[in-house]
């Protein structure tokens, strides 16, 4: 019943703004090819280089893709676009794609972890943090937990390093999953009625399930915490479809 769950509201592709913020669901931005999907500067139809079968990537070109693509868009924003869905495709939103297609398509992690002792701190260097944190880098399980705790991180970016610890289990990631867990940031999601849906408490109760699973210790209170964890509220009617996100 909880993967059910997971299912229908944990998609990180749909995570807009900041916490506590309203949002429609954006157009189907994790189909890289659906053109109302794109935002003026970085367009998300360039992903769909990650899954040409006509020319697959190998790791090594993967991150170099995957590097370029987000040098240009932390160098250069794009501006905010609505999808056709109503909702807002973001700056943030962009680079969590982009992180997103790049781990998925296995990039070389050799080459991410030189690109990042190379990288000034700052965004970009953030950014290939959170790539290798999906990819299964342990060694950057301290700058995780860092980000994944400040909450004046973009919701979209602590969504990674969430969903770092969701594929990649780490007891050291056990205290700061819990307090995810009362995190404050929501959506509101129209598909089956309006309703707030807390994706980052979504993604830190299924990783603290999946660490239970395997045998990690959980403190007592998060076990008996974690079956009441509230990841969906219903909402009045009232709250129009489109309301843009108060970033």
């Amino acid at each position: 019943m909880a993967r059910a769950t997971v299912v229908m509201c944990m998609v990180l592709a749909l995570l807009l703004g900041t916490r506590g913020s309203f949002a429609a669901e954006p157009s189907r931005a994790e189909s890289p090819g659906n053109a109302g999907a794109r935002a003026k500067g970085f367009h998300l139809t360039r992903l769909n280089i990650f899954h040409d079968p006509q020319r697959p990537l190998g790791p090594l070109e993967a991150a170099r893709v995957s590097l370029t693509f987000l040098q240009e868009e932390t160098g250069r924003p794009s501006e905010p676009t609505r999808g056709l869905g109503g909702g807002m495709v973001t700056h943030h939103y962009i680079l969590a794609q982009i992180m997103l297609a790049g781990a998925n398509a296995k990039a070389d992690r050799a080459a991410l972890l030189a690109a990042a002792r190379s990288a000034p701190a700052g965004e970009y260097r953030d950014c290939i943090h959170l790539m290798l944190g999906l990819s299964g880098d342990k060694s950057v399980v301290p700058f995780l937990v860092g980000y994944l705790g400040d909450a004046g991180n973009s919701p979209w970016l602590r969504g990674h390093a969430a969903r770092a610890f969701l594929r990649h289990p780490d007891p050291r990631a056990v205290d700061v999953l819990c307090a995810t867990l009362k995190d404050p940031f929501y959506v509101v999601r129209t598909s089956g009625g309006p309703a707030k849906c807390y994706d980052l408490r979504i993604l830190a109760r299924s990783a603290l399930l999946n660490m239970q699973e395997k045998g990690v210790p959980l403190p007592p209170a998060a076990v008996a915490a974690l079956p009441h964890v509230v990841i969906r509220e219903e909402i009045p009617m009232d709250i129009p479809p489109g309301t843009p996100p108060k970033e």
